[in-house]
């Protein structure tokens, strides 16, 4: 799966599946572990 790009592969079956790409910030929310964690980490950076 690419969020960035909007994209799912299904290897199995040799399938792609388009969606509207996520945008960054929300990518950067994912990553961090969710938005708890992302807001406790923007947190200790910003103090």
């Amino acid at each position: 799966m690419d969020l960035e790009k909007g994209v799912v592969i299904n290897h199995t079956k040799n399938e792609e599946y388009r969606f509207p790409a996520f945008p960054e910030n929300v990518i950067k929310i994912i990553e961090a572990g969710g938005l708890i964690e992302y807001v406790k980490s923007r947190m200790k950076t910003h103090k």
